[in-house]
């Protein structure tokens, strides 16, 4: 389960963040590529290397543009 704190700043490695989200770090990957997933840090310049990382910040602004699903159940 995700869990994002009230204060300050968490950071999540694509590992961490994957198994929160319930995907795998694969799948973060490719939304990384087609920018469709939450923004990201990269340690580094360029398209390769360096590490990536995910902010409660980012993430939170993600998911609260996502649309939501109702089902009548």
């Amino acid at each position: 389960m995700l869990t994002i704190p009230h204060e300050g700043l968490t950071i999540w490695s694509p590992d961490e963040l994957a198994e929160a989200l319930g995907v795998s770090a694969a799948t973060l990957a490719d939304w990384r590529t087609a920018r469709t997933g939450p923004e990201f840090i990269r340690t580094t310049t360029g398209q390769r290397g360096g590490r990536v990382y995910y902010t409660s910040t980012a993430v939170t602004a993600w998911l609260s543009k996502l649309p939501v699903t109702h089902t009548n159940n």
